[in-house]
């Protein structure tokens, strides 16, 4: 016989169900059966089935129960003693109880460094359970415990399965199932942890760590407590890149570790103090404070430190992970690192009578990175970057060329002179970062080629939401260059006199960036981003204070935040309140970079002004569905574009267009074979071939173009690059056999679904013949 707890309550006699039928006799079977093989008396039954509120027939309805238990087939097991009743069963005869052996010998298994054994325990105990514990005893107030400890043994389970999970390097996959966790229980620091642990194995380190600071957040405002010792040990562990918390793929197919060729940017700062000698002790109080200082400049930015004396200090940008805009973080570190230095200066003299002057360098180059530390690496650049930092005067911040290059337009910079090296090569002064500075720079006056479809999409989607008085989410994918920002200028301009145009982008790292964009939309709507500036937005809304508050609390200005629901509804009644006197169109560009809970905000959005006409762009790249595989699915009102490459002829348009008609046609063709359709990538290697006079044969791929595709690259999965070196080994073009034959036996049946993710990710394409009886791939990309 078998009780189950797991769903609804029921007992099974071999293959059948028995029937147990009324209210009373559920209830009389639960309370016996959490009192299993004890004597539970009639008056203890009553209590707890009525309280206070016990019939006088009570105790007769309790026996009636207790008898057509017996009757259905428990008579065996049902038995009456002195004053009461008792349930004789052995322990295993209740499947709450073999979930809790099971997830038990799960977590020895785990402990064990067996995670294979202990997700097959875990899938057999996941097994038992057919939907909400005790469902339909919900309502009894004596069931509340039971089913408390059962929802904590089911939650305690699925963090073990996401533990086997990690230990097996499946990190990537459990991102955004552990973002469902936290959203649903912000409370558990385990859940909490497990996505920082995630999101750093994946390479987001900025993303691990801005989890973090989102648990703060929530902790802090809805509980007024800090996170626990063991969260604030793995925030820091993650700071500083500890090899602790490298994936152990365990039995996993593994890539053999080889020293890897990286172009990172390096920062060097040489520290000079000035003032009267310090004895040991004060100098050891102010070298960890200046030290504590430029680490905190560093990381926020996403850099690590390579090394720190007492008088010089070294980050690089890039290690572990490449990032496509290295360059422009460590820019924006180093004046980071400056002003810093020059606030703590104020208390240093007046606290030790000495100060620090800086020399900063700043340079990009290649470098070879330690198979057995992925944050260290060796090259000319760190030399590089010394030279540049002993040429600076003091508090001077000077770039080497090859940054320069890759910073561009960027960055405000004065010509610094030549480095004393063989090459000469030019140095410049960094006076200032741009505040909407990007590496990747987005030409929005170059002419529109190639997408009327697309804008006819967009324009078609407008109309819908305006003349339905509807919302509609609108979502344009693609990889970074093919024109996303530049068809939804296009479409904003055409709707401007029609329509509130409000823009918003999403940085790629930062502290406090999961509602930028919101920030963004505000001040352009408002000017400000004040409570009252918000306030004079909506008017006529009812709770015009509160509304304010909340998004101004949000945002970062003033008022209390809030909890998430609160937010969602007071951007919901801002995005109508705007929406009233003419349609509302918001675009969203960088939506990859998005923190969870502002994908949240967007999706409730769409359902939350449904009968207001706001038109929700989004830019994204194909990242987006990494982060959430759902995205937009599921609405009605929802659809997704993907911007294709442009067509060889409409790539010859734009070069005759962007090259004054000078380029030959040897020229033209070579250009439009390697851009490849992305005309981002043809607008820059235009320019250079403009500017340098390049022939025919030669065509220059710019800096900012290989720190893309580099970074794409480097936050691959070890086993899909490795699949795409086998790819290039045969050709432009491969097929799955040849891939597949190439690799080790281990590896063999995942090869498919890797080169199927890589297609995703527009890395790889199908092949333009298609091959019988074999899947065939192309590379997007020969640069």
């Amino acid at each position: 016989m078998e009780f189950r707890t797991l769903g609804e309550l029921e007992v099974w006699n071999a293959d059948r169900p028995l029937p147990i039928k009324g209210a009373v006799q559920r209830s009389v079977l639960l309370l016996l059966l959490l009192r299993a093989n004890a004597v539970v008396r009639l008056e203890d039954l009553v209590e707890e089935l009525w309280g206070q509120a016990a019939p006088h027939t009570a105790p007769k309805m309790i026996q009636n129960a207790v008898s057509k238990l017996r009757k259905s087939g428990m008579a065996e097991v049902l038995a009456t003693r002195a004053g009461g009743y008792v349930l004789q069963i052995e322990p295993e005869q209740v499947d709450a109880t073999r979930f809790e052996r099971l997830v038990d010998r799960a977590r020895e298994a785990l402990a064990a460094g067996m995670p294979e054994v202990a997700e097959q325990l875990l899938e057999q105990a996941n097994g038992l359970w057919r939907g909400a514990p005790l469902a339909d005893l919900a309502p009894e107030p004596f069931a509340q415990s039971e089913i408390a400890r059962l929802e904590e043994l089911h939650l305690t389970a699925t963090e073990t399965s996401i533990e086997a999970a990690l230990a097996l390097g499946r990190h990537r996959e459990l991102v955004s199932t552990l973002e469902t966790l936290v959203a649903r229980y912000p409370l558990r620091e385990t859940l909490r942890m497990q996505l920082m642990i995630s999101l750093y194995r994946s390479g987001r380190q900025a993303d691990a760590l801005g989890a973090y600071q989102a648990a703060r957040t929530y902790l802090r405002d809805e509980v007024g407590l800090e996170p626990s010792p063991a969260l604030q040990r793995l925030e820091q562990a993650i700071l500083i890149q500890d090899p602790a918390l490298d994936p152990d793929f365990l039995s996993a197919p593994t890539v053999e570790a080889r020293p890897a060729r990286k172009t990172i940017t390096v920062l060097h700062a040489d520290l000079i103090r000035e003032g009267r000698e310090l004895d040991p002790e004060a100098l050891q109080a102010l070298s960890e404070r200046i030290h504590d200082c430029l680490v905190d400049a560093v990381t926020a930015h996403g850099g690590t430190v390579s090394s720190s004396t007492d008088v010089t200090f070294v980050a690089a940008f890039g290690l572990p992970t490449l990032a496509e805009d290295d360059p422009l973080r460590a820019a924006r570190a180093a004046l980071a690192i400056r002003s810093a230095v020059a606030e703590l200066n104020e208390s240093v003299e007046r606290t030790w009578g000495v100060r620090y002057a800086l020399r900063l360098g700043v340079a990009t180059g290649k470098t070879l990175v330690d198979p057995a530390d992925a944050t260290a690496a060796t090259g000319e650049v760190f030399a590089v970057a010394a030279r540049l930092a002993r040429g600076a005067g003091s508090d001077q911040v000077v770039l080497a060329n090859s940054t320069r290059s890759t910073l561009r337009e960027a960055v405000d910079v004065e010509r610094a002179g030549e480095l004393e090296n063989e090459q000469a090569e030019l140095a410049w002064h960094l006076l200032d970062v741009r505040p909407v500075a990007a590496i990747v720079p987005r030409r929005l006056d170059t002419p529109l080629v190639g997408r009327e479809w697309e804008l006819a999409q967009l324009r078609h989607a407008f109309e819908r939401a305006a003349q339905g008085q509807t919302s509609y989410l609108i979502t344009v994918l693609g990889p970074a260059g093919i024109g996303k920002s530049r068809l939804a200028h296009e479409f904003a301009t055409s709707v401007t006199g029609q329509a509130t145009v409000l823009t918003g982008r999403c940085p790629s790292y930062g502290a406090g960036v999961t509602y930028w964009p919101l920030a963004e939309l505000v001040r352009e709507a408002a000017g400000a981003t004040t409570q009252a500036a918000i306030a004079s937005l909506l008017a006529d809304e009812p709770e015009v204070d509160e509304i304010a508050a909340r998004i101004a609390g949000a945002i970062g200005a003033d008022g209390a935040a809030g909890s998430a629901s609160d937010l969602f509804w007071a951007v919901g009644s801002l995005f109508a309140s705007l929406s009233r006197e003419r349609p509302l169109v918001v675009v969203l560009d960088d939506l990859q970079w998005a923190e969870p809970m502002l994908l949240d905000l967007l999706e409730h959005l769409v359902d939350a002004t449904r009968s207001a006409p706001v038109l929700l762009l989004c830019l994204a790249r194909s990242e987006l569905l990494d982060l959430r595989p759902t995205w937009g699915g599921g609405k009605l009102n929802a659809s997704t574009i993907l911007l294709e490459p442009l067509t060889p002829a409409e790539c010859e348009q734009l070069i005759e267009h962007a090259g004054g008609g000078s380029l030959d046609a040897a020229v033209t063709t070579r250009l439009t074979e390697a851009a490849e359709g992305n005309p981002l990538f043809l607008e820059q290697m235009i320019a250079i071939a403009l500017e340098e006079g390049r022939n025919a044969g030669e065509v220059a791929v710019p800096p900012t173009i290989e720190a893309l595709l580099a970074a794409r690259l480097d936050r691959l999965d070890p086993l899909e690059r490795a699949a795409l070196e086998r790819g290039s080994v045969v050709g432009k073009e491969f097929s799955l056999s040849e891939v597949t034959a190439l690799s080790p036996e281990a590896e063999r049946p995942d090869v498919r679904r890797r080169l199927e993710v890589l297609t995703r990710r527009e890395l790889l394409a199908p092949a333009a013949a298609p091959r019988r009886g074999d899947a065939g791939f192309r590379f997007r990309h020969g640069l």
